[in-house]
């Protein structure tokens, strides 16, 4: 069964398959790293975000949720598209924005009227990893 479906393309498996089809590549650790670590950074930026939020004044709060939603984009990117991965960074931070700014007004201090501000900067943030990351895949595929 495995077989067939590997040979139909309903399966992948790289230990099977090479990058080039030419044999069983080796295991990519360094790969493995570098995801974890991008989603890592993603992790850390919506974890900072809520505990920072009334230190902060509100330029660096724009940036705090442009920030998450180009290292979000960065994170699914490594298992998206390009453009799709950035819709869903700027969904899951402008979800994440609206529930920051609902948890910050049960404590009394209401910021929603700055709310349509991190949208804006989260849809900012997506826009400019989808940028970034097509400059910097298309640099990575030039060179040899």
């Amino acid at each position: 069964m495995r077989e067939g479906a590997l040979r139909w393309g309903l399966m992948s498996d790289a230990r099977d398959i090479g990058r080039h089809g030419d044999g069983p590549s080796p295991p990519r650790t360094g790969r493995a790293f570098v995801v974890a670590a991008r989603w890592l950074l993603a992790a850390a930026c919506a974890a900072a975000i809520p505990l920072a939020f009334g230190a902060l004044a509100l330029p660096a709060r724009l940036g705090a949720f442009a920030a998450l939603s180009f290292l979000l984009a960065n994170a699914l990117w490594q298992h998206l598209p390009l453009a799709p991965a950035c819709l869903a960074a700027f969904a899951a931070s402008a979800l994440f924005a609206v529930v920051v700014v609902a948890l910050v007004d049960v404590g009394g201090a209401s910021d929603a009227g700055n709310l349509i501000f991190y949208l804006c900067f989260a849809a900012l943030g997506a826009a400019l990893a989808r940028l970034a990351l097509k400059a910097i895949d298309r640099m990575a595929r030039r060179r040899p």
